[in-house]
């Protein structure tokens, strides 16, 4: 659209400039995020380097702040706006541009893909509840709900028949309007949480997105432990959930990409030992009977970027061995199956 084409356009003139020009530039990205109240707090300071911004930045509290549990209240589309800005941003500015400010970037993104587990593991928590209290007013016989599951018009707490008896000489019962509104009011937190976890599983996959880009991209660039930390964390139940997602997709996920880049990067390959079924779920996809040939490329091209890895490394040490060889005869098995279907199409 029009918006994107400026936006593009003027990144494209800001590349132009010299990187000890760009701090500025950065500060009022971040002032859109900011859940300060009084900004970002360092806009206007002067800085004798790069670096020196960067560190005044991670010691700030706007730093601070961009938590996981302080952003869930911020709009999510300030939270999507700022991500496509730097989407455009990775791709318009040069390697030398970017790379003072990378690990401050990505540290920002992880924090967002962080707290966008932390919210849908909320929200599917909130949906189960009210699914089992809908379970609950099926099963009541005695005309009184005594599970308080929600706030508003369905919440009830039964504080026991002598509070409930006295003055009417019997319990109290709820009418058929105050049932008929917690219907209405269940109803509508199942499609408000629906919703709200469809915007939070957009702007994760949008970070992974990013994550990938940059993965490719910037291999040889040293991110911190805590970065990585994050970054497992929150990509916890995609590992999961690897199968089954493989089955219904027609690319490779941006999350599978990820680990197609660390794969070829021997500074990062240690990193797949950090979650003993992380290999496995990505070997798994190679037996999914649906899923397609973009797909499996995609991990036989991890595979085959491991077993590249282990030939330059050192035989006795090597991390690749210790990662593949607990799964290989599953992994046998799985190849193949692979080649008897690809024989069964010719």
């Amino acid at each position: 659209n029009a918006g994107a084409a400026r936006r593009k356009a003027v990144l494209c003139f800001l590349s132009q400039l010299e990187v000890e020009e760009l701090p500025l530039f950065f500060s009022l990205c971040f002032r859109n995020i900011c859940m300060l109240p009084d900004g970002t707090g360092f806009v206007h300071r002067s800085y004798t380097s790069v670096l020196q911004y960067v560190q005044e930045v991670q010691l700030s509290d706007f730093f601070k702040s961009f938590s996981s549990d302080n952003l869930g209240n911020l709009q999510w589309k300030k939270i999507h706006g700022f991500l496509h800005i730097l989407e455009d941003i990775l791709k318009a500015f040069q390697e030398s541009h970017i790379k003072p400010f990378l690990g401050l970037l990505m540290m920002l993104v992880i924090q967002i893909l962080e707290c966008c587990k932390s919210s849908l593991v909320m929200k599917a928590s909130n949906i189960s509840l009210v699914a089992i209290s809908r379970g609950v007013d099926a099963t009541m016989t005695d005309g009184r709900d005594k599970t308080p599951m929600l706030e508003g018009p369905c919440e009830h707490v039964d504080y026991g028949d002598e509070f409930n008896d006295v003055g009417s000489g019997k319990a109290q019962t709820d009418t058929e309007e105050d049932r008929l509104s917690c219907d209405s009011f269940k109803s509508s937190n199942v499609l408000q949480n629906g919703v709200i976890t469809k915007q939070y599983k957009d702007i994760r996959a949008l970070c992974l997105k990013i994550l990938s880009f940059v993965l490719h991209k910037y291999g040889s660039y040293k991110f911190s432990r805590e970065f990585w930390d994050s970054f497992f964390i929150s990509v916890e139940p995609l590992i999961e959930n690897f199968t089954r997602e493989s089955s219904s997709s027609e690319k490779p996920s941006s999350l599978l990409s990820c680990f197609l880049a660390m794969s070829k990067n021997s500074d990062l390959v240690h990193l797949f030992e950090r979650k003993q079924s992380l290999v496995p779920s990505i070997l798994s996809i190679l037996s999914v009977t649906s899923a397609s040939s973009s797909v499996i490329s995609a991990v036989l091209g991890f595979l085959e970027n491991l077993l590249m890895l282990d030939e330059e490394m050192e035989h006795e040490h090597s991390v690749v061995k210790k990662i593949l060889m607990p799964h290989l005869s599953i992994l046998l098995s799985d190849l193949h199956g692979l080649l008897l279907r690809h024989k069964g199409t010719q």
